[in-house]
């Protein structure tokens, strides 16, 4: 199987929503960039401030990514698989 996708792009003529919750899962490590996520978070909430992000994950950035002082921005470490549906 081939990463990525080839379907059309569809207009979508909808309200945008009114609740923005966005989900980061993965290794806090580097090359996953998670302080990627967070910087375009940040974007987001210019837009979006109500908009909020969830970083879900261990790894040693951990502690470096507590230093982003966003407000919508929770890092909750590891989260069993139940917890994520619910996130």
């Amino acid at each position: 199987m081939e990463p990525g996708h080839n379907a059309p792009i569809l207009l979508d003529k909808r309200e945008p929503p009114t609740e923005i919750n966005l989900l980061f899962v993965g290794r806090l490590v580097r090359y996953k960039r998670p302080d990627l996520a967070i910087e375009a978070f940040a974007l987001v909430r210019e837009r979006f401030p109500d908009a909020t992000l969830d970083i879900v994950g261990s790894g040693y950035l951990m502690e470096s990514l507590k230093k982003y002082s966003l407000p919508g921005l929770r890092i909750r470490g590891y989260v069993s698989d139940s917890e994520k549906f619910v996130l």
